[in-house]
Protein backbone atom coordinates (compact mmCIF):
# COMPACT_ATOMS: atom_id res chain seq x y z
CA UNK A 1 0.00 0.00 0.00
CA UNK A 2 1.44 3.45 -0.86
CA UNK A 3 2.32 5.79 1.85
CA UNK A 4 2.89 9.55 2.14
CA UNK A 5 4.62 11.48 3.14
CA UNK A 6 7.59 8.38 2.55
CA UNK A 7 10.39 10.14 4.15
CA UNK A 8 9.16 10.63 7.72
CA UNK A 9 7.01 7.45 8.55
CA UNK A 10 6.87 6.87 12.19
CA UNK A 11 7.70 3.35 13.83
CA UNK A 12 5.51 0.98 15.66
CA UNK A 13 8.05 -0.63 17.55
CA UNK A 14 7.13 1.00 20.90
CA UNK A 15 3.27 0.68 19.76
CA UNK A 16 2.57 -3.06 18.75
CA UNK A 17 2.61 -4.89 22.46
CA UNK A 18 0.89 -4.29 25.37
CA UNK A 19 4.12 -4.19 27.50
CA UNK A 20 5.29 -0.94 25.50
CA UNK A 21 6.06 2.01 27.36
CA UNK A 22 4.39 5.30 26.66
CA UNK A 23 7.57 6.75 27.44
CA UNK A 24 9.23 5.41 24.58
CA UNK A 25 6.74 5.71 21.95
CA UNK A 26 6.49 9.72 22.43
CA UNK A 27 8.83 10.10 19.21
CA UNK A 28 6.73 8.33 16.93
CA UNK A 29 3.46 9.85 17.96
CA UNK A 30 4.62 12.90 17.77
CA UNK A 31 5.99 11.91 14.12
CA UNK A 32 2.75 10.86 13.32
CA UNK A 33 0.54 14.10 14.27
CA UNK A 34 3.36 15.97 11.93
CA UNK A 35 2.50 14.14 9.00
CA UNK A 36 -1.50 14.08 9.74
CA UNK A 37 -1.18 18.05 9.96
CA UNK A 38 1.65 18.27 6.46
CA UNK A 39 -1.67 16.29 4.96
CA UNK A 40 -4.27 19.01 6.27
CA UNK A 41 -2.19 21.13 5.40
CA UNK A 42 -1.52 19.98 1.75
CA UNK A 43 -5.52 19.27 1.02
CA UNK A 44 -8.01 21.60 1.08
CA UNK A 45 -10.70 19.82 1.28
CA UNK A 46 -13.90 22.29 1.79
CA UNK A 47 -17.82 20.88 1.77
CA UNK A 48 -17.02 18.51 -1.81
CA UNK A 49 -20.05 17.92 -3.99
CA UNK A 50 -20.49 15.49 -6.65
CA UNK A 51 -18.39 15.09 -9.77
CA UNK A 52 -15.81 17.21 -8.26
CA UNK A 53 -12.03 15.74 -7.82
CA UNK A 54 -8.46 16.88 -5.88
CA UNK A 55 -6.33 18.53 -8.51
CA UNK A 56 -3.05 20.24 -7.77
CA UNK A 57 -2.35 23.97 -7.59
CA UNK A 58 1.14 25.13 -8.41
CA UNK A 59 0.65 28.35 -7.19
CA UNK A 60 -0.09 27.39 -3.37
CA UNK A 61 1.43 23.92 -3.28
CA UNK A 62 -1.93 22.26 -2.35
CA UNK A 63 -4.37 19.72 -3.85
CA UNK A 64 -7.56 21.39 -4.05
CA UNK A 65 -11.14 20.77 -5.06
CA UNK A 66 -12.26 21.42 -8.50
CA UNK A 67 -14.39 20.06 -11.54
CA UNK A 68 -13.89 16.86 -12.83
CA UNK A 69 -11.55 17.53 -16.47
CA UNK A 70 -10.22 14.05 -17.83
CA UNK A 71 -7.55 13.93 -20.11
CA UNK A 72 -6.66 13.05 -23.39
CA UNK A 73 -9.00 12.95 -26.39
CA UNK A 74 -10.45 11.07 -29.61
CA UNK A 75 -8.83 11.15 -32.77
CA UNK A 76 -11.46 11.58 -35.94
CA UNK A 77 -9.95 9.66 -39.14
CA UNK A 78 -11.95 10.54 -42.52
CA UNK A 79 -11.13 9.03 -45.96
CA UNK A 80 -9.34 12.20 -47.08
CA UNK A 81 -7.08 12.57 -43.65
CA UNK A 82 -5.20 10.09 -41.93
CA UNK A 83 -6.76 11.82 -38.03
CA UNK A 84 -7.18 14.39 -36.23
CA UNK A 85 -7.14 15.03 -32.08
CA UNK A 86 -9.46 16.25 -30.21
CA UNK A 87 -9.15 16.62 -26.91
CA UNK A 88 -11.52 15.92 -23.95
CA UNK A 89 -12.19 19.57 -23.31
CA UNK A 90 -12.19 20.64 -26.71
CA UNK A 91 -15.07 21.27 -29.51
CA UNK A 92 -15.56 18.84 -32.43
CA UNK A 93 -18.27 20.53 -34.97
CA UNK A 94 -19.66 17.73 -37.73
CA UNK A 95 -20.15 20.47 -40.86
CA UNK A 96 -22.56 19.90 -44.04
CA UNK A 97 -21.70 20.43 -47.24
CA UNK A 98 -23.35 21.14 -50.59
CA UNK A 99 -26.94 20.60 -50.12
CA UNK A 100 -26.12 18.87 -46.56
CA UNK A 101 -26.97 20.31 -42.63
CA UNK A 102 -26.16 19.23 -39.97
CA UNK A 103 -28.06 19.64 -36.28
CA UNK A 104 -27.13 18.31 -32.71
CA UNK A 105 -29.75 18.13 -30.10
CA UNK A 106 -28.33 16.89 -26.88
CA UNK A 107 -26.75 13.23 -27.24
CA UNK A 108 -28.18 13.00 -31.29
CA UNK A 109 -26.56 14.53 -34.60
CA UNK A 110 -29.20 14.47 -37.48
CA UNK A 111 -27.87 15.09 -41.10
CA UNK A 112 -29.82 16.03 -43.93
CA UNK A 113 -29.74 15.77 -47.34
CA UNK A 114 -30.96 17.44 -50.10
CA UNK A 115 -33.27 14.86 -51.63
CA UNK A 116 -34.79 12.34 -49.72
CA UNK A 117 -33.69 8.98 -48.77
CA UNK A 118 -33.93 5.67 -50.73
CA UNK A 119 -36.99 4.51 -48.91
CA UNK A 120 -37.78 1.11 -50.98
CA UNK A 121 -35.62 -1.35 -53.03
CA UNK A 122 -37.99 -2.66 -56.02
CA UNK A 123 -38.77 -5.97 -58.08
CA UNK A 124 -35.44 -7.31 -56.59
CA UNK A 125 -33.97 -10.87 -57.52
CA UNK A 126 -30.92 -12.64 -57.06
CA UNK A 127 -27.78 -10.58 -59.79
CA UNK A 128 -30.12 -8.10 -61.00
CA UNK A 129 -28.03 -4.53 -60.78
CA UNK A 130 -30.22 -1.53 -59.26
CA UNK A 131 -31.01 2.22 -61.23
CA UNK A 132 -32.54 5.15 -59.58
CA UNK A 133 -36.60 4.90 -60.10
CA UNK A 134 -38.90 7.68 -61.14
CA UNK A 135 -39.06 9.06 -57.74
CA UNK A 136 -35.63 9.11 -57.07
CA UNK A 137 -36.52 7.93 -53.56
CA UNK A 138 -36.98 4.51 -54.45
CA UNK A 139 -34.01 2.18 -56.44
CA UNK A 140 -35.57 -0.58 -59.01
CA UNK A 141 -34.13 -3.57 -59.88
CA UNK A 142 -33.75 -4.13 -63.61
CA UNK A 143 -34.10 -7.77 -64.77
CA UNK A 144 -33.12 -6.91 -68.07
CA UNK A 145 -29.26 -5.84 -66.43
CA UNK A 146 -27.55 -8.96 -64.08
CA UNK A 147 -24.09 -9.88 -62.70
CA UNK A 148 -23.52 -12.95 -61.14
CA UNK A 149 -19.72 -12.32 -60.40
CA UNK A 150 -18.25 -12.75 -63.57
CA UNK A 151 -21.12 -11.97 -66.96
CA UNK A 152 -22.51 -8.62 -67.15
CA UNK A 153 -25.53 -9.55 -69.01
CA UNK A 154 -27.34 -6.82 -71.16
CA UNK A 155 -31.30 -7.06 -72.16
CA UNK A 156 -32.27 -4.49 -74.38
CA UNK A 157 -29.73 -1.66 -76.32
CA UNK A 158 -26.06 -0.61 -75.07
CA UNK A 159 -25.36 3.00 -75.68
CA UNK A 160 -21.74 4.20 -75.44
CA UNK A 161 -20.08 7.53 -76.13
CA UNK A 162 -16.56 6.59 -75.96
CA UNK A 163 -15.26 3.36 -76.28
CA UNK A 164 -16.49 -0.29 -75.17
CA UNK A 165 -14.01 -2.97 -74.60
CA UNK A 166 -12.77 -6.27 -72.94
CA UNK A 167 -9.66 -8.45 -73.67
CA UNK A 168 -9.93 -9.70 -77.09
CA UNK A 169 -12.38 -6.28 -79.07
CA UNK A 170 -12.88 -2.62 -78.26
CA UNK A 171 -14.80 -0.20 -79.95
CA UNK A 172 -14.04 3.24 -80.43
CA UNK A 173 -16.26 5.37 -82.07
CA UNK A 174 -17.44 3.48 -85.12
CA UNK A 175 -14.11 1.37 -85.04
CA UNK A 176 -13.62 -2.51 -83.71
CA UNK A 177 -10.12 -3.40 -83.10
CA UNK A 178 -8.77 -6.42 -81.65
CA UNK A 179 -7.22 -5.63 -78.03
CA UNK A 180 -4.54 -7.89 -78.83
CA UNK A 181 -1.72 -7.24 -80.40
CA UNK A 182 -1.61 -9.06 -83.97
CA UNK A 183 -4.96 -10.84 -83.14
CA UNK A 184 -7.71 -11.99 -85.81
CA UNK A 185 -10.90 -10.17 -85.85
CA UNK A 186 -13.74 -12.94 -86.60
CA UNK A 187 -17.10 -11.66 -87.50
CA UNK A 188 -19.75 -14.81 -87.29
CA UNK A 189 -23.53 -15.73 -87.24
CA UNK A 190 -24.92 -18.26 -84.49
CA UNK A 191 -25.66 -21.09 -86.45
CA UNK A 192 -27.68 -20.78 -89.91
CA UNK A 193 -27.68 -17.49 -89.99
CA UNK A 194 -26.84 -14.73 -92.77
CA UNK A 195 -23.84 -12.26 -92.58
CA UNK A 196 -24.81 -9.39 -94.32
CA UNK A 197 -22.42 -6.05 -94.62
CA UNK A 198 -24.99 -3.64 -96.14
CA UNK A 199 -23.27 0.82 -96.13
CA UNK A 200 -26.14 3.09 -96.04
CA UNK A 201 -28.90 -0.06 -94.68
CA UNK A 202 -31.36 -1.32 -97.25
CA UNK A 203 -33.42 -4.45 -97.27
CA UNK A 204 -32.38 -7.73 -99.57
CA UNK A 205 -35.83 -8.77 -99.65
CA UNK A 206 -36.31 -5.82 -102.20
CA UNK A 207 -33.54 -7.45 -104.17
CA UNK A 208 -34.74 -11.33 -103.94
CA UNK A 209 -36.30 -13.49 -101.41
CA UNK A 210 -34.84 -16.36 -103.23
CA UNK A 211 -33.78 -18.77 -99.94
CA UNK A 212 -30.57 -18.66 -102.64
CA UNK A 213 -29.02 -16.09 -101.06
CA UNK A 214 -29.95 -17.15 -97.24
CA UNK A 215 -27.23 -18.93 -94.90
CA UNK A 216 -24.50 -17.10 -96.35
CA UNK A 217 -22.11 -14.10 -96.78
CA UNK A 218 -23.72 -10.88 -98.44
CA UNK A 219 -22.50 -8.03 -99.48
CA UNK A 220 -25.04 -5.78 -100.40
CA UNK A 221 -26.14 -2.40 -101.21
CA UNK A 222 -29.33 -0.52 -101.69
CA UNK A 223 -30.09 2.48 -103.94
CA UNK A 224 -33.81 2.82 -104.80
CA UNK A 225 -34.37 6.77 -105.74
CA UNK A 226 -30.75 6.62 -107.74
CA UNK A 227 -30.39 9.60 -109.23
CA UNK A 228 -28.46 9.87 -112.91
CA UNK A 229 -25.73 11.66 -114.07
CA UNK A 230 -24.42 12.69 -110.46
CA UNK A 231 -21.35 10.61 -110.08
CA UNK A 232 -19.83 6.99 -110.60
CA UNK A 233 -20.90 4.93 -108.49
CA UNK A 234 -18.35 1.74 -107.49
CA UNK A 235 -20.18 1.09 -104.29
CA UNK A 236 -19.43 -2.55 -103.73
CA UNK A 237 -15.34 -2.35 -103.74
CA UNK A 238 -13.00 -5.49 -103.21
CA UNK A 239 -9.69 -3.32 -103.14
CA UNK A 240 -6.17 -3.60 -102.31
CA UNK A 241 -3.49 -0.98 -102.46
CA UNK A 242 0.46 -2.18 -102.55
CA UNK A 243 3.44 0.74 -102.47
CA UNK A 244 6.60 -1.48 -102.65
CA UNK A 245 9.83 -0.21 -101.23
CA UNK A 246 12.16 1.77 -103.32
CA UNK A 247 15.45 0.09 -105.13
CA UNK A 248 13.82 -3.45 -104.53
CA UNK A 249 14.57 -6.26 -107.32
CA UNK A 250 13.34 -9.94 -107.09
CA UNK A 251 12.84 -12.39 -109.54
CA UNK A 252 10.87 -14.60 -107.26
CA UNK A 253 7.84 -17.15 -107.75
CA UNK A 254 6.17 -15.86 -104.66
CA UNK A 255 5.58 -12.30 -106.12
CA UNK A 256 1.84 -13.07 -107.13
CA UNK A 257 -0.70 -10.17 -105.66
CA UNK A 258 -4.10 -11.32 -106.09
CA UNK A 259 -7.84 -10.19 -104.75
CA UNK A 260 -9.10 -14.21 -104.08
CA UNK A 261 -12.49 -15.33 -105.13
CA UNK A 262 -11.97 -19.04 -104.49
CA UNK A 263 -14.63 -22.04 -104.66
CA UNK A 264 -13.88 -25.16 -103.06
CA UNK A 265 -16.01 -27.88 -103.30
CA UNK A 266 -15.03 -32.03 -101.80
CA UNK A 267 -16.89 -34.36 -103.83
CA UNK A 268 -16.59 -36.97 -101.03
CA UNK A 269 -17.15 -39.72 -103.08
CA UNK A 270 -20.35 -38.56 -104.17
CA UNK A 271 -21.83 -37.56 -108.12
CA UNK A 272 -23.84 -34.67 -109.41
CA UNK A 273 -24.45 -35.37 -112.83
CA UNK A 274 -26.98 -32.58 -114.62
CA UNK A 275 -25.62 -30.49 -117.18
CA UNK A 276 -26.84 -27.65 -119.30
CA UNK A 277 -25.62 -25.90 -121.98
CA UNK A 278 -24.41 -22.99 -119.72
CA UNK A 279 -21.57 -24.55 -118.09
CA UNK A 280 -23.90 -23.34 -115.14
CA UNK A 281 -23.93 -26.62 -112.77
CA UNK A 282 -21.25 -27.27 -110.51
CA UNK A 283 -19.00 -25.17 -108.30
CA UNK A 284 -18.17 -21.63 -109.98
CA UNK A 285 -15.23 -19.70 -108.51
CA UNK A 286 -16.69 -16.05 -109.20
CA UNK A 287 -20.56 -15.85 -110.90
CA UNK A 288 -21.26 -12.26 -112.20
CA UNK A 289 -24.62 -11.76 -113.63
CA UNK A 290 -26.39 -8.06 -114.46
CA UNK A 291 -30.04 -7.25 -114.26
CA UNK A 292 -31.02 -4.46 -116.21
CA UNK A 293 -35.05 -4.03 -116.35
CA UNK A 294 -38.04 -1.92 -116.52
CA UNK A 295 -40.24 -1.78 -113.62
CA UNK A 296 -41.59 0.98 -115.01
CA UNK A 297 -45.13 1.68 -117.58
CA UNK A 298 -42.53 4.15 -119.13
CA UNK A 299 -39.57 3.22 -121.56
CA UNK A 300 -36.54 3.25 -121.04
CA UNK A 301 -33.15 3.26 -122.36
CA UNK A 302 -29.29 2.00 -121.74
CA UNK A 303 -26.69 1.84 -123.99
CA UNK A 304 -25.12 -1.08 -122.86
CA UNK A 305 -24.68 -3.31 -119.55
CA UNK A 306 -21.62 -5.78 -118.84
CA UNK A 307 -22.16 -9.15 -116.62
CA UNK A 308 -17.81 -8.93 -116.01
CA UNK A 309 -15.09 -6.65 -116.80
CA UNK A 310 -11.41 -6.56 -116.29
CA UNK A 311 -8.94 -4.52 -117.55
CA UNK A 312 -5.38 -3.15 -116.62
CA UNK A 313 -4.51 0.35 -115.93
CA UNK A 314 -0.39 0.99 -116.63
CA UNK A 315 0.51 4.62 -115.07
CA UNK A 316 3.42 6.54 -114.17
CA UNK A 317 3.31 9.38 -111.49
CA UNK A 318 6.64 10.53 -112.21
CA UNK A 319 9.65 10.34 -114.25
CA UNK A 320 10.21 6.36 -113.45
CA UNK A 321 9.51 4.26 -116.26
CA UNK A 322 7.39 0.90 -116.86
CA UNK A 323 8.70 -1.87 -118.61
CA UNK A 324 7.16 -5.36 -119.11
CA UNK A 325 9.23 -7.25 -121.54
CA UNK A 326 10.38 -10.61 -122.05
CA UNK A 327 9.55 -14.24 -122.44
CA UNK A 328 5.89 -14.93 -120.62
CA UNK A 329 5.48 -11.89 -119.45
CA UNK A 330 2.76 -9.24 -121.34
CA UNK A 331 -0.14 -7.29 -119.77
CA UNK A 332 -3.78 -9.58 -119.68
CA UNK A 333 -7.26 -7.58 -118.74
CA UNK A 334 -8.45 -11.90 -119.11
CA UNK A 335 -6.31 -14.46 -118.04
CA UNK A 336 -7.19 -18.13 -117.63
CA UNK A 337 -5.26 -21.92 -117.05
CA UNK A 338 -6.58 -24.94 -116.03
CA UNK A 339 -4.62 -27.80 -113.95
CA UNK A 340 -5.20 -31.07 -113.22
CA UNK A 341 -3.52 -33.16 -110.37
CA UNK A 342 -4.44 -37.07 -110.03
CA UNK A 343 -3.29 -38.50 -107.10
CA UNK A 344 -1.39 -41.97 -107.15
CA UNK A 345 -3.82 -44.93 -108.26
CA UNK A 346 -6.63 -41.88 -109.78
CA UNK A 347 -7.86 -41.26 -113.33
CA UNK A 348 -9.28 -37.82 -114.05
CA UNK A 349 -11.06 -37.26 -116.86
CA UNK A 350 -12.90 -34.68 -119.02
CA UNK A 351 -14.30 -34.66 -122.05
CA UNK A 352 -14.06 -31.02 -123.13
CA UNK A 353 -11.72 -28.38 -121.62
CA UNK A 354 -12.94 -24.63 -122.47
CA UNK A 355 -10.45 -21.19 -121.44
CA UNK A 356 -12.95 -19.56 -122.78
CA UNK A 357 -17.29 -20.43 -123.63
CA UNK A 358 -19.66 -18.63 -124.91
CA UNK A 359 -23.47 -20.20 -124.07
CA UNK A 360 -25.24 -17.51 -126.68
CA UNK A 361 -28.35 -15.71 -126.48
CA UNK A 362 -31.72 -16.69 -125.50
CA UNK A 363 -35.20 -15.26 -124.79
CA UNK A 364 -38.16 -15.26 -122.83
CA UNK A 365 -41.04 -14.01 -122.00
CA UNK A 366 -44.49 -13.08 -124.42
CA UNK A 367 -43.28 -9.85 -125.10
CA UNK A 368 -40.90 -8.57 -128.11
CA UNK A 369 -37.38 -10.12 -128.23
CA UNK A 370 -35.08 -8.10 -130.70
CA UNK A 371 -31.32 -9.05 -131.11
CA UNK A 372 -30.15 -7.20 -134.16
CA UNK A 373 -26.58 -9.04 -133.68
CA UNK A 374 -25.09 -11.19 -131.53
CA UNK A 375 -20.86 -11.20 -131.71
CA UNK A 376 -19.46 -14.36 -129.32
CA UNK A 377 -16.43 -12.60 -129.55
CA UNK A 378 -15.48 -9.06 -130.88
CA UNK A 379 -12.55 -7.72 -131.04
CA UNK A 380 -12.75 -3.70 -131.17
CA UNK A 381 -10.41 -1.22 -133.00
CA UNK A 382 -7.90 0.09 -130.27
CA UNK A 383 -7.79 3.49 -129.63
CA UNK A 384 -4.14 3.62 -130.18
CA UNK A 385 -2.94 2.04 -132.90
CA UNK A 386 -0.24 -1.22 -131.12
CA UNK A 387 3.04 -1.86 -133.47
CA UNK A 388 0.97 -4.76 -134.07
CA UNK A 389 -2.66 -5.42 -133.79
CA UNK A 390 -3.89 -9.52 -133.48
CA UNK A 391 -7.72 -10.56 -132.99
CA UNK A 392 -6.57 -14.40 -132.37
CA UNK A 393 -3.08 -15.77 -131.89
CA UNK A 394 -2.14 -19.22 -131.47
CA UNK A 395 1.80 -19.56 -130.22
CA UNK A 396 1.68 -23.02 -131.74
CA UNK A 397 0.60 -22.54 -135.80
CA UNK A 398 -0.09 -26.84 -135.84
CA UNK A 399 -2.71 -25.39 -133.50
CA UNK A 400 -6.80 -26.40 -135.06
CA UNK A 401 -8.77 -24.07 -135.20
CA UNK A 402 -13.05 -25.09 -136.44
CA UNK A 403 -14.95 -21.64 -137.34
CA UNK A 404 -18.18 -21.76 -139.32
CA UNK A 405 -18.94 -19.69 -141.91
CA UNK A 406 -16.87 -16.78 -142.57
CA UNK A 407 -18.50 -13.43 -143.61
CA UNK A 408 -15.23 -11.20 -143.59
CA UNK A 409 -12.20 -12.53 -144.40
CA UNK A 410 -8.59 -10.37 -145.03
CA UNK A 411 -5.26 -11.60 -145.46
CA UNK A 412 -2.13 -9.91 -145.01
CA UNK A 413 0.09 -8.96 -147.38
CA UNK A 414 3.79 -8.31 -147.54
CA UNK A 415 6.16 -6.54 -150.06
CA UNK A 416 9.33 -7.60 -151.27
CA UNK A 417 12.46 -6.28 -152.37
CA UNK A 418 13.84 -6.70 -155.72
CA UNK A 419 17.10 -8.58 -155.45
CA UNK A 420 18.35 -11.09 -157.89
CA UNK A 421 17.63 -13.68 -154.67
CA UNK A 422 14.27 -13.38 -152.70
CA UNK A 423 13.94 -14.68 -149.36
CA UNK A 424 9.98 -15.40 -149.40
CA UNK A 425 9.23 -15.58 -145.20
CA UNK A 426 6.14 -17.79 -145.04
CA UNK A 427 5.43 -17.16 -141.38
CA UNK A 428 5.51 -13.01 -142.26
CA UNK A 429 2.44 -13.37 -144.31
CA UNK A 430 0.23 -15.60 -146.73
CA UNK A 431 0.15 -12.96 -149.89
CA UNK A 432 3.67 -11.54 -151.14
CA UNK A 433 4.20 -9.30 -153.57
CA UNK A 434 7.37 -7.99 -155.63
CA UNK A 435 8.36 -5.97 -159.77
CA UNK A 436 11.36 -7.84 -160.68
CA UNK A 437 13.79 -5.99 -162.80
CA UNK A 438 16.20 -9.22 -163.52
CA UNK A 439 16.50 -12.91 -163.37
CA UNK A 440 15.72 -13.88 -160.00
CA UNK A 441 15.63 -16.75 -157.70
CA UNK A 442 12.64 -17.09 -155.06
CA UNK A 443 13.53 -19.22 -152.05
CA UNK A 444 11.30 -19.74 -149.36
CA UNK A 445 11.30 -20.70 -145.85
CA UNK A 446 8.85 -21.19 -142.94
CA UNK A 447 6.17 -22.83 -145.00
CA UNK A 448 4.92 -24.76 -142.51
CA UNK A 449 3.40 -28.17 -143.71
CA UNK A 450 -0.31 -27.74 -144.80
CA UNK A 451 0.46 -24.23 -145.19
CA UNK A 452 -0.58 -22.32 -148.44
CA UNK A 453 1.53 -18.82 -149.70
CA UNK A 454 0.60 -16.91 -152.60
CA UNK A 455 3.63 -15.02 -154.36
CA UNK A 456 1.99 -12.00 -156.90
CA UNK A 457 5.19 -11.43 -159.53
CA UNK A 458 4.86 -8.54 -161.91
CA UNK A 459 7.25 -7.52 -164.73
CA UNK A 460 8.88 -4.61 -164.82
CA UNK A 461 8.71 -2.16 -168.01
CA UNK A 462 11.23 -4.14 -169.97
CA UNK A 463 9.82 -7.60 -168.82
CA UNK A 464 10.73 -10.88 -170.04
CA UNK A 465 12.66 -11.29 -166.52
CA UNK A 466 12.78 -15.05 -165.49
CA UNK A 467 12.53 -16.38 -162.15
CA UNK A 468 13.08 -19.86 -160.31
CA UNK A 469 11.82 -21.24 -157.26
CA UNK A 470 13.35 -23.20 -154.49
CA UNK A 471 12.84 -24.55 -151.27
CA UNK A 472 15.04 -23.43 -147.81
CA UNK A 473 17.14 -26.46 -148.78
CA UNK A 474 17.65 -25.43 -152.31
CA UNK A 475 15.37 -28.49 -153.38
CA UNK A 476 13.37 -27.03 -156.38
CA UNK A 477 9.74 -26.91 -155.61
CA UNK A 478 7.50 -29.04 -157.75
CA UNK A 479 4.75 -27.38 -160.86
CA UNK A 480 3.00 -29.24 -163.37
CA UNK A 481 5.42 -29.88 -166.57
CA UNK A 482 8.41 -28.36 -164.38
CA UNK A 483 9.40 -25.02 -163.63
CA UNK A 484 7.07 -22.42 -165.27
CA UNK A 485 8.12 -19.47 -167.06
CA UNK A 486 6.64 -16.21 -166.20
CA UNK A 487 5.10 -14.00 -168.65
CA UNK A 488 7.10 -11.33 -170.65
CA UNK A 489 5.07 -8.78 -171.30
CA UNK A 490 6.35 -5.86 -170.05
CA UNK A 491 4.39 -5.13 -166.82
CA UNK A 492 1.99 -8.52 -166.67
CA UNK A 493 1.67 -10.37 -163.62
CA UNK A 494 1.49 -14.00 -162.96
CA UNK A 495 0.34 -15.52 -159.36
CA UNK A 496 1.57 -17.95 -157.76
CA UNK A 497 0.47 -20.78 -155.33
CA UNK A 498 2.75 -23.19 -152.76
CA UNK A 499 1.71 -25.55 -150.50
CA UNK A 500 3.32 -27.65 -148.02
CA UNK A 501 2.05 -31.46 -148.00
CA UNK A 502 5.04 -32.42 -145.51
CA UNK A 503 7.02 -34.54 -148.21
CA UNK A 504 7.70 -32.12 -150.72
CA UNK A 505 6.33 -28.39 -152.28
CA UNK A 506 3.85 -28.26 -154.76
CA UNK A 507 3.41 -24.94 -156.85
CA UNK A 508 1.01 -23.68 -159.43
CA UNK A 509 1.21 -20.49 -161.79
CA UNK A 510 -1.90 -18.60 -162.74
CA UNK A 511 -0.27 -16.39 -165.72
CA UNK A 512 -0.39 -13.07 -167.65
CA UNK A 513 -3.64 -11.70 -165.76
CA UNK A 514 -5.47 -8.91 -167.83
CA UNK A 515 -8.87 -6.44 -168.10
CA UNK A 516 -9.27 -7.73 -170.95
Amino acid sequence: MATWPAGSKASTANLDSGSDSPRLARSDIKTNVDNVNSIIDMFNIDSPTANQILKYNNSNARFELTADSAAGGITFVGDDSSGTLVNIDETFKIAGGTNITTAVSGDTVTITGAAAPVTALNNATANELVTVGSTTTELDAESGLTFDGSTLAVTGAITATTSIANDAISIDDNVITTTRSNDNLFIETNGTGTLQLSAAGGDFANFTNTTRYTKGNRLYYEDLTHTLNVDRDYRNSLVSNYKATTGQTSSSSNDRFRNMANMQYDLNGSSFTSASSYLSRGPIALSGETTLKNSSSSDGAASSATGLQGGVWLKTDSTGDITITGNNSGIAAHSSWMDMEANTGSTITVDNGYSYYSTGFQSYGGGTKTMNNFYHFFANTSATDPTKEYAFVTENPLMCSAVGTLEQYREKVNALTNATTITVDCALAPIHTVTIAQATGFNFKNLATGQTVTLVVKQDGSGSQTATFTEEDSTAILFPGGQPTLSTAANSVDVLTFFNTGSEVLGNCAKAYAAS
